[in-house]
Parts: C-alpha cells; sequence; structure tokens
C-alpha cells in the first residue's frame, strides 16, 4: 500500500524555542470509479436532507447502502494496516456526507474529540481550490499554525482526532463531495501506528 506520511513543523520563538507538529496520514483509496454510479442520489439526499432540516450541522448520514458495501472492507482493512493492533471499535459504522460547489460552501473549523481518528476522501475533487486546511494550535503560546492540502480522488487522508481542520472554497461550480468516517475505540483507547507513534 503506498502511503505518504506529511508533516507541518514549525520553529516558533516564543519564551523561548518551540516546536510542534500537525500530521496527516494518507493513503491510496480507490474507490471513486465504484461510487460515481450513485453520486447523482449522493447529491439528492444530501440537499433534500438540508432542505428538511434533517440532521445537525452541515454533514448528512450516506443512506445509499451500496456506498457502505464498497467502502467499509477497504477503510477497515487500511485502518488495520496502518494503526495495529486495531482496538475494537465503538458503536455502528456511519459515512457521512458534505457537499459543496463554487456557490454552495461551509468552511468552519472544527475536530472531532467523541473519536479517535477522523478520516476523509473524495468525489471528483475540484481542479482549482477545496482544499483541506489543518489548524494547529500550540497551548503553551496560543500560537496558530495552517497547512493547506490539495485533495484527490481516491486518496483516504486520516487525522487525529484533536486536528482542527476545515474544507475551503472551490472554483468549480461542479459538485464535489466530501465523504467522512470516524474509528470510535472501546474505552477511547488512542491508537498506535505501526511505527509507534501515538495518535
Amino acid at each position: 500500500m503506498e502511503t505518504q506520511f506529511q508533516e507541518l513543523t514549525n520553529t516558533v520563538n516564543h519564551n523561548g524555542t518551540t516546536k510542534f507538529t500537525t500530521t496527516l496520514l494518507t493513503a491510496d483509496f480507490p474507490v471513486s470509479d465504484k461510487l460515481r454510479p450513485y453520486r447523482e442520489q449522493l447529491i439528492k439526499d444530501f440537499y433534500d436532507s438540508h432542505k428538511n432540516n434533517e440532521g445537525v450541522g452541515y454533514s448528512r448520514e450516506v443512506k445509499v447502502k451500496e456506498v457502505y458495501e464498497i467502502v467499509k472492507p477497504l477503510w477497515l482493512d487500511l485502518l488495520s494496516y496502518h494503526f495495529h493492533p486495531l482496538p475494537n471499535p465503538r458503536g455502528k459504522f456511519q459515512i457521512w456526507a458534505y457537499i459543496q460547489n463554487n456557490t454552495n460552501n461551509f468552511s468552519v473549523w472544527h475536530n472531532h474529540p467523541e473519536s479517535e481518528i477522523n478520516t476523509v476522501f473524495y468525489l471528483d475533487a475540484p481542479k482549482e481550490g477545496g482544499e483541506l486546511e489543518l489548524l494547529h494550535v500550540n497551548p503553551d503560546g496560543a500560537i496558530f499554525e495552517k497547512m493547506k492540502v490539495p485533495v484527490e480522488d481516491d486518496k483516504l487522508y486520516m487525522m487525529p482526532f484533536w486536528t482542527y481542520h476545515r474544507p475551503l472554497a472551490q472554483k468549480d461550480n461542479k459538485e464535489r463531495i466530501c465523504f467522512n468516517i470516524q474509528y470510535r475505540t472501546e474505552g477511547k483507547k488512542r491508537l498506535k501506528q505501526r511505527n509507534g507513534i501515538n495518535w
């Protein structure tokens, strides 16, 4: 499996020298061609859910069962490979979708404290804009550092639950779909990468 470990490392002079990192793990996730037949249904479900005031926030739970059948096995294989041993999951497996274009977008900083790891992947990522922006908050000096990550189809982006992030606006008028899956563990056990790094 091809993986890329991306880090933002900055040295900041604030009451001495402080180093801090923001981490993003990416892996091949070839699902776009299989998901594309369900694209229009996913878009319709998303906008209908907002119109009917179903759910909270700007993401909506995916209702198309075929999406779960395509995504879940590969997603679990990837997590089991990169985080070993993988603790027992807590709660049901859910896929959430957020859809945007050049006139409809909602960009707000957030993280996922209810989970141990947060993952996102895309269908029809835009050619211009629409990046994933990460924010590292250094509590020692209230210092903020941003990392803008261009996103691609067929990639899974994995980040620790505490990572603040947001989707940026795009210039393309074609809807792009961002899928979100979180991994929750029994007893809130932290995940450990194969290289021994705790998340």
